[in-house]
């Protein structure tokens, strides 16, 4: 026999061997039982097992209990009080002089401020004289009465406020008998100073050289001053060459004629105080004079 036929022989009798065995050992095992492990006990020794599930009743305490949220203070709104305009005008405003009927020297937060009250005659006037703003309030000047104080109008609450007038004097009762400059264009002068300038107004127009002054249409507007020096009176109290009055305590003043002039000075005699308005390089200045008494 060759000896190839001889190895394949011996390869198929070894195949066929260890096909007996596993089948052998397949009977055998697929008859054999098993036995069950016995389950663990992980109890410790000494204590009974317990039941670990719970009931709705293990947790009434949970939501039983009463919870303290505390709530956060109640914050009332401010109360406003029902005169709070009056407040703030008493404040914030202070009544230096009433010069005259519709105008006034007051002082508004520290800071002078001619007055004067609304009118069909200024109410077109861009500088509004007749309005001040008190706390971002505006408020309009609605009166100026002589001896007796000032009417204001806060114009969004249309509320109005009466400020009376309360004569301010030096601590020995009487005025001062100083003249001085008391704020920008802005003079108070004594009573006796005051008599002694209308005494001498003749003196004191010649002095300036006033003449008429016209608009294009010639049309009078004012009295233009073409003289004056520093050594001047009416220098000392704000008059500058050049300017033109147009009105005094609210009267137009237009001509030069004496009986006009002596007119106009008999009006205003018992003033507490003269306003000024004039033209000077084509721009509106006031000049105030307060007459104490």
């Amino acid at each position: 026999m060759p000896i190839k036929s001889m190895i394949r022989l011996f390869w198929i009798g070894n195949a066929l061997l260890a096909l007996l065995l596993i089948s052998a050992l397949f009977l055998i095992f697929s008859n054999a039982e098993i036995p069950p492990l016995p389950p663990l006990d992980i109890t410790q020794k000494g204590q009974p097992q317990q039941d670990t599930k719970r009931t709705l009743e293990y947790y009434s305490d949970i939501w039983d209990i009463n919870v303290n949220i505390k709530q956060p203070p109640t914050v009332a709104a401010p109360q406003i009080p029902s005169d709070w305009h009056k407040q703030l005008i008493a404040k914030n405003v202070k009544i230096e002089q009433i010069i005259s009927n519709g105008f006034a020297l007051v002082t508004i937060s520290s800071q002078s401020r001619l007055l004067e009250a609304l009118s069909d005659t200024n109410k077109e006037d861009r500088s509004k004289p007749w309005e001040i703003t008190v706390s971002g309030h505006k408020v309009i000047v609605q009166e100026i009465v002589l001896g007796k104080g000032i009417k204001f109008k806060f114009e969004q609450a249309k509320k109005e406020v009466w400020l009376e007038d309360k004569e301010t004097k030096s601590s020995d009762g009487k005025s001062s008998a100083q003249s001085k400059m008391v704020g920008p264009n802005q003079w108070s002068i004594t009573r006796e100073e005051g008599t002694e300038l209308l005494k001498n107004s003749d003196k004191y127009i010649e002095e300036m050289a006033p003449v008429v002054e016209y608009d294009s249409n010639r049309n009078p507007i004012g009295i233009k001053i073409r003289r004056m020096q520093p050594g001047y009176k009416a220098y000392s109290l704000g008059l500058r060459e050049n300017d033109v009055i147009n009105n005094i305590n609210g009267s137009p003043l237009t001509s030069l004629n004496p009986d006009s002039v002596k007119q106009l000075i008999e009006k205003h005699r018992k003033d507490n105080g003269i306003v000024v308005n004039i033209l000077r390089n084509n721009q509106k200045v006031t000049l105030s004079f307060d007459i104490r008494r």
